[in-house]
């Protein structure tokens, strides 16, 4: 299996290092995922923010939800990740908080102008500010969580977090 994944890597000009960031990524938001889709049903949110809030060490509460719902054993840094991601999850507020063109501008100047997803050329007009975790799981609680995208990205990325990486090897050659 190893050498089918190198050899369609290679085929594809799709450097392994590359391809292990993305999918480690993405891995660990399908992980966050998951826990939202067990957290929605019934009282388990509820009953989950109790464990957290009641608490004295959340990693381990989040340790063990991760573990009986996914059966992984994830690493501290992991960890703490889900878990920034569930607080946000539990914070989400109902409304979107409004952006600046400031704050546009700033996101299309560190992308160079550019699509996050797709490469292609952006501007202010052309372009939509984008939750790279979907607003529908954490709203606008997480600082770094913003990109620019152009109409098109935007509107096929919708609420995925696969979409980044169905979207990693149709651009793979594109500098971004």
């Amino acid at each position: 299996m190893v050498s089918e994944l190198n050899d369609l890597l290679t085929r594809n000009n799709i450097k392994i290092e590359n391809f292990e960031v993305v999918v480690y990524q993405y891995f660990i938001l399908s992980v966050f995922e998951d826990l939202t889709l067990y957290l929605r049903k019934g009282n388990n949110k509820k009953a989950f923010r109790k464990i957290l809030r009641n608490s004295t060490d959340k990693d381990l509460e989040v340790r063990k939800i991760v573990g009986r719902i996914t059966g992984l054993d994830l690493n501290d840094k992991e960890i703490a990740r889900i878990l920034e991601l569930i607080l946000a999850f539990y914070n989400k507020r109902d409304t979107r908080e409004g952006v600046s063109k400031e704050t546009k501008v700033l996101l299309l100047e560190s992308q160079r102008y550019k699509c996050k997803i797709c490469g292609e050329h952006i501007n202010l007009k052309n372009s939509h500010y984008d939750h790279i975790v979907p607003w529908s799981l954490v709203g606008d609680e997480l600082k770094d969580n913003y990109q620019m995208l152009c109409e098109g990205c935007n509107l096929r990325k919708k609420n995925s977090i696969i979409f980044g990486v169905k979207e990693f090897f149709k651009n793979r050659n594109k500098v971004m």
